[in-house]
């Protein structure tokens, strides 16, 4: 039995190694390892931060940094142009995220193109298993060369809203947008990074720059609108 379970194991691990990759880009500005969960998925891992060069597992994309409520981050539109210079399709996420081993997930995204596909996060505190889906943290998105982002700088890495508003770019731009269904996309819980004053600017800037009125609109509009990358999935 133990025999049999190590060959369905190296069976699973090879067929990863052999699937199609994408290139992943990120802001490494905490210098977080968790990157290393991305490998087994990864052409290449780009982060967009000045200092990046000095890890020899991560490429560099040149950016230019704006400095916005005393952070030093980068717009989502200028990141997006300059990945669209190595690739037509790619992975955008947080640096803190790590992706678990799922060849069903990671196919399925292979297959579904011409869209916008987005990924809740599960929290976690010591493993995997006490992981709860967070529903307004969406951290992982794969881009396609069809969706336009807007020349609007306030929108940052780093910052509150972006990841919001990526959807709602998709959706008014009649690009389909599907949700990863399945435990595939972790954080482990930390406290938060931004301040309460920027996440009102921006969630006041979201809502100017996408006339939506509340959370709950937000939150309607955008589910209603998505569809399960699996099938058969919770």
């Amino acid at each position: 039995m133990i025999l049999e379970k190590h060959i369905v194991y190296l069976y699973h691990k090879q067929k990863i190694l052999n699937m199609e990759k994408l290139n992943f880009i990120s802001s490494f500005y905490k210098h977080n390892n968790q990157y290393k969960t991305w490998k087994k998925y990864s052409n290449k891992i780009f982060g967009i931060d000045k200092d990046i060069s000095k890890n020899e597992d991560i490429e560099s994309i040149i950016c230019t940094s704006i400095d916005s409520f005393n952070k030093e981050t980068y717009s989502i539109k200028s990141i997006v142009d300059e990945s669209r210079k190595l690739s037509d399709r790619f992975v955008l996420l947080n640096s803190d995220i790590e992706l678990s081993e799922n060849n069903l997930v990671w196919e399925t995204i292979l297959k579904i193109k011409d869209c916008l596909i987005i990924g809740n996060r599960y929290d976690y505190g010591k493993t995997y298993s006490d992981g709860k889906i967070n529903p307004n943290g969406i951290d992982f998105f794969v881009i396609d060369k069809n969706l336009e982002i807007p020349d609007d700088h306030k929108f940052c890495i780093g910052l509150c809203c972006w990841d919001w508003w990526l959807p709602i770019l998709a959706i008014k731009q009649n690009i389909p947008i599907y949700k990863i269904n399945q435990p595939f996309i972790y954080h482990k819980r930390h406290a938060k990074n931004w301040s309460e004053q920027s996440y009102h600017c921006m969630r006041d800037h979201f809502f100017k720059a996408t006339g939506l009125r509340d959370g709950l609109q937000l939150k309607q509009n955008i589910l209603s609108k998505c569809e399960n990358l699996i099938k058969d999935g919770p």
